[in-house]
């Protein structure tokens, strides 16, 4: 099949480019391509098991990665699917596997990849096929659970689909989809056979043990374990300095930050040390939040000044701050001296999807704090002998699977002075990222 998908691979470093992507991989294998929406990152969800991370950052439909070789019309797809976020009660929830992807569009369809998806769909009882830009199959009732590994399979003879979903620790816990008569078939012979990340903004998704099986035999499989992790941080300038933990990307005039794993604190900030204190404002969206439970103290995001990167010996190696957080609640938000002490909780109903502009300053012992309108309590941080000085930048989620994003940062020093901002309008390319396929 003849690829219109065209793209470029930066490879230049510290200059800039003005694209703005659409959607991109970074360290994939090069048997796999991705479509026009949706960021795929190799990560590690633990320290044993590497898994391929799809985060939603719009509503761009459909979201697929692919395998890069046409495997005919017949052939069973079988992949673990793990649903880390989801937002109940909405037709743009959805995520699973596809076979048939086909790239370059028709007519009918517009210039989007699509295919035909067995998916996760709606709501936590419903699963569902799908022929993408065509029609839904029958919804199929199984209640199913987010942070939870199920086995899905499609299978394609002909014109006809079939699959299942097993719960990978409970395998009585299984639901078979009746045999779906694909509609439109002629538009839906051969393709690509892959997965699909979420349609709504904010979802992530984790696959592992990805595997195509033609007569009785698997022809391809992937378990993400021979790919290194991803770098950390990808188009932002040389004026930013990631953490051990999270992905920052910039995409669309915002930068991102995905929690990919659980790994705590995370942080990327300003390489420039604010010494004796200073500020930092900035516009903070929450694109997910946990709300199955409805509270989790894992569950925060937002602006941190005092970042030092190389721990103490109470803190462990990690980098840590003084931070302004969303945190565990949609009316909660709330000051963190990173692995020592939280700052009273303050009521304060905010919304996920909703940009709020904070602004935070410290003087290295006491921290101010606002959040649009709503002023926090100056607070007197424990332990400031071990807070002295540091840097400024931003706080990821500690709960896998939760996005974050940035706009218009501002730092000052400590004598109120302007040294550095961002709004983010540029994608910065380096020797790093020359895996990163900027796909049109």
């Amino acid at each position: 099949m003849t690829k219109r998908v065209a793209y470029v691979v930066i490879a230049v470093c510290m200059a800039f480019t003005s694209i703005t992507y659409a959607a991109g991989h970074y360290n994939l294998r090069s048997d796999w391509k991705v479509g026009e929406y949706g960021v795929y990152i190799i990560t590690d969800e633990s320290a044993t098991n590497r898994v391929l991370c799809a985060a939603s950052l719009d509503n761009g439909d459909p979201k697929h990665a692919w395998v890069n070789k046409d495997f005919g019309d017949n052939y069973t797809i079988r992949c673990d699917v793990n649903i880390l976020t989801w937002a109940n009660d909405q037709d743009l929830s959805r995520g699973g596997i596809g076979g048939r992807i086909q790239p370059n569009g028709t007519a009918a369809d517009g210039a989007h990849d699509r295919g035909v998806n067995i998916l996760f769909h709606d709501d936590i009882n419903t699963v569902q096929f799908l022929n993408d830009l065509r029609a839904w199959g029958d919804a199929v009732a199984f209640t199913w659970s987010p942070r939870t590994w199920y086995t899905m399979e499609i299978t394609f003879e002909g014109d006809v689909v079939t699959g299942s979903i097993t719960n990978r620790a409970n395998p009585s816990d299984t639901v078979d989809l009746p045999a779906w008569s694909i509609p439109d078939p002629q538009n839906r012979r051969g393709g690509f056979a892959g997965v699909t990340a979420s349609t709504a903004p904010g979802l992530v998704v984790y696959f592992d043990n990805f595997q195509i099986i033609q007569d009785g035999q698997v022809v391809f499989s992937d378990d993400f374990e021979g790919t290194a992790p991803a770098r950390s941080a990808v188009g932002v300038s040389d004026n930013w300095v990631a953490g051990q933990a999270g992905y920052y990307v910039v995409y669309n005039g915002q930068l991102y930050a995905i929690a990919t794993n659980a790994v705590d604190p995370k942080h990327m900030w300003y390489r420039k040390e604010l010494v004796g204190g200073g500020g930092i404002s900035a516009d903070v969206t929450m694109l997910s939040w946990e709300t199955i439970p409805s509270t989790h103290d894992h569950s925060r995001a937002g602006l941190a000044l005092h970042i030092q990167p190389h721990g103490s010996a109470p803190d462990g190696t990690g980098d840590r701050a003084i931070c302004l957080l969303f945190h565990q609640e949609l009316n909660r938000v709330q000051f963190l001296n990173d692995l020592r002490a939280w700052g009273d909780a303050q009521t304060m109903a905010w919304a996920v999807g909703t940009k709020y502009p904070f602004s935070m300053s410290a003087d290295n012992t006491t921290v101010k704090g606002s959040i649009g309108t709503f002023t926090l309590p100056d607070w007197n941080y424990p332990d400031p002998q071990n807070r002295l000085d540091g840097f400024a930048g931003i706080t990821a989620s500690t709960r896998a699977g939760q996005i974050a994003a940035f706009d218009n940062v501002v730092i000052t020093d400590a004598a109120g002075k302007v040294v550095f901002t961002d709004d983010f309008s540029t994608f910065y390319g380096t020797s790093d990222t020359q895996n990163w396929e900027l796909f049109k």
